[in-house]
């Protein structure tokens, strides 16, 4: 059997993620291993019930059924997710390994962040000539950010520049919170720093273009560098001077680690990889000309890119216009599987979409989906293998997992995201052999279509059901819960013609509560309201299976059905009046209740007549009224 590894992460860093992933994979392919890669898109700025349906995913899988592990811990947005997988590793003992933040009982792959920011703050110094720096951080506390932040400290220090306090900000690692802090450095500043370094690509490029914004020119006035060596940052104008982590080379160190692990070898715990300077022209180490040469280069892949861009477009818009008319499991399975057989370039020929079985039942049950985790049991509305689609069926979640690699004959790549919509979790969908989804954030595009897509159909089986629910109000009667008159219109008498149509006799009544306006008068109109509930409950519990009970008036009920040979009309409406009776002794209301009832059975092959039928049964119900009341 094939080793399995288990990859978590956080798919905001989408090259960072793409990287070492290729790395990982590399290694993974020539052990023969599976990798299985549990992703989500959660946010420290997100409401806590987003990040609760993104967290889930992390949920799914149980180590118990994985050889090793892979936390790329510093791409978790949440502690809740690192104390979680550190809790499950440590329950399971199987092998692990976190990368770039230290975990206790898991090996620990290192960048060297120190290294790569004083080597790009000392460049600056000795090459440039800086002596007043400004740094931008990402969160203050984040252990990555404050070694990039000791790195520059130790880096001025030692060869004579300046970094005040003051000239020390902190934001949340996003070009927004980067232009916030650039913002309100200059407002208090009248003096430019020689250079701004910043403590990742993404906020170096909004200081560059901020500051260029304002006819402050990069690098001649102010020098600007970055952190990450983004292929973004390489592009982008000026091009940057930053600092590679080796993300690949972390990737194949970590997967080598654990398959040498799990063939019993002893290792390191503790691989540490060198991060290096690349230089850009936003230090101007870099001219323009050489930067041209470099990005003329990859116009062809850029022109690419935008034609992928509405190829992504249109992908996303057919899938939705195949889906959005969808209300059942059925329909879903139907319109996914035709979609995917025509068009699965994007996701690869190995999909699975599981989706919780609630989401199929009453829109009453949004707590049910409100659950940590996903359920035992999932419904399979999509499963593709091999291009090929499989029927709709049910799986365990282990199942859903695995189903795939353990019918492949080759090690392959699987990928995991959450289908939600806030803290309601709807599922989660497999994507087999497709890592390239993750390049440029299309596969946080994607769980968001999915996601809208599912909103669709979820919202298309509320308006179902509630239109059915309105539909049964307008023919039901609010206090009975019997068929109003209405309902006699609409279900009862067509009801009565269709029987009558395929040859079969009728059986018809109408039962009159005796003494309504004495009951309301002597008891009030609350008592009155309990005996009309009794008398249906009555009646319908003492018809046949299949017969229709309606309050057709006040204090009338008609009730029709067909009739079966066993009871004779007679014989039926004794019964309906004993049965009214004893649910009036066995509520104990203090007052007897009483039904005249007259019934009719409508001559085979005779057409339904409505008020031939009323007249006949009136009759016969007012004799026995009389009867009643000459008696009571």
């Amino acid at each position: 059997m094939r080793k399995r590894i288990a990859v978590f992460a956080n798919g905001w860093g989408s090259e960072y993620l793409q990287q070492v992933g290729e790395g990982i994979e590399e290694v993974a392919a020539k052990a023969d291993a599976d990798v299985f890669y549990f992703v989500n898109f959660s946010v420290h700025a997100f409401d806590s019930v987003e990040n609760q349906g993104e967290f889930n995913i992390m949920t799914l899988p149980n180590l118990k059924d994985f050889d090793s592990a892979i936390l790329l811990t510093n791409s978790f947005n949440l502690q809740s997710e690192t104390d979680y997988l550190q809790k499950k590793i440590v329950e399971t003992k199987i092998p692990a390994v976190s990368l770039l933040i230290p975990l206790e009982h898991c090996a620990y792959v290192e960048a060297d962040n120190y290294s790569g920011a004083y080597d790009v703050t000392e460049h600056l110094i000795q090459k440039h000539g800086v002596k007043n720096l400004l740094f931008i951080g990402g969160f203050k506390e984040h252990e990555e950010c404050r070694m990039r932040l000791h790195a520059v400290k130790s880096a001025a220090n030692a060869n004579g520049a300046v970094l005040l306090d003051s000239d020390i900000l902190f934001g949340d690692w996003s070009a927004k919170s980067a232009e916030n802090c650039m913002e309100s450095w200059l407002r208090f500043n009248r003096r430019l720093p020689d250079a701004i370094i910043c403590a990742n690509d993404i906020m170096a490029m909004a200081v560059c273009d901020l500051l260029n914004g304002r006819g402050i020119k990069v690098p001649e006035q102010v020098m600007v560098t970055g952190f990450d060596c983004l292929k973004e940052g390489r592009d982008h104008w000026p091009s940057l001077t930053s600092v590679s982590q080796e993300w690949k080379l972390m990737g194949q160190m970590a997967a080598r680690n654990l398959v040498d692990r799990m063939n019993g070898k002893e290792c390191e715990m503790h691989i540490r990889v060198e991060s290096r300077m690349t230089l850009g022209m936003s230090c101007g180490c870099v001219t323009e000309e050489e930067w041209e040469k470099t990005y003329i280069g990859n116009r062809k892949e850029n022109i690419g890119q935008k034609v992928n861009g509405m190829a992504v477009d249109q992908h996303f818009r057919h899938l939705y216009m195949s889906i959005r008319k969808d209300k059942s499991l059925e329909d879903l399975h139907h319109s996914l599987s035709a979609y995917y057989l025509a068009e699965s370039w994007m996701e690869g020929k190995d999909i699975r979409i599981c989706i919780n079985p609630e989401f199929f039942k009453t829109i009453d049950n949004e707590e049910a989906m409100k659950q940590v985790g996903y359920p035992d049991v999932m419904d399979v509305v999509c499963s593709m293998a091999d291009g090929k689609a499989e029927k709709l069926t049910t799986m365990t979640r282990e199942e859903t997992i695995f189903h795939t690699s353990d019918r492949s004959d080759r090690a392959g790549v699987y990928l995991f995201v959450p289908i939600h919509s806030d803290s309601i979790s709807y599922g989660y969908a497999m994507l087999g052999r497709n890592i390239d989804i993750i390049s440029d954030n299309i596969l946080y595009i994607w769980t968001r279509h999915m996601r809208q897509d599912m909103e669709q159909v979820r919202s298309n089986i509320q308006i179902e059901e509630l239109t059915k629910r309105l539909e049964a109000l307008s023919v039901t009667d609010g206090l009975t819960r019997a068929y109003n008159r209405n309902g006699c219109e609409q279900i009862l008498y067509p009801f009565a013609e269709e029987v009558q149509k395929s040859g079969h006799q009728i059986m018809f009544f109408i039962a009159d509560l005796d003494r309504l306006k004495q009951i309301n008068d002597c008891f009030g109109h609350a008592n009155g309201d309990v005996a009309l509930k009794l008398v249906a409950k009555a009646i319908s519990e003492a018809v046949p299976e299949g017969f229709l009970v309606a309050r057709f008036g006040g204090d009338e009920f008609m009730v029709i059905g067909e009739y079966d040979g066993k009871l004779t009309v007679e014989e039926l409406e004794d019964r309906i009046y004993q049965g009214a009776k004893a649910e009036g002794e066995k509520a104990n209301v203090g007052y007897t209740i009483s039904l005249s009832i007259g019934g009719v059975l409508v001559e085979q092959g005779k057409p339904f007549d409505v008020k031939e039928c009323l007249q006949t049964a009136d009759k016969r119900m007012y004799q026995i009224k009389k009867e009643h009341h000459r008696f009571m």
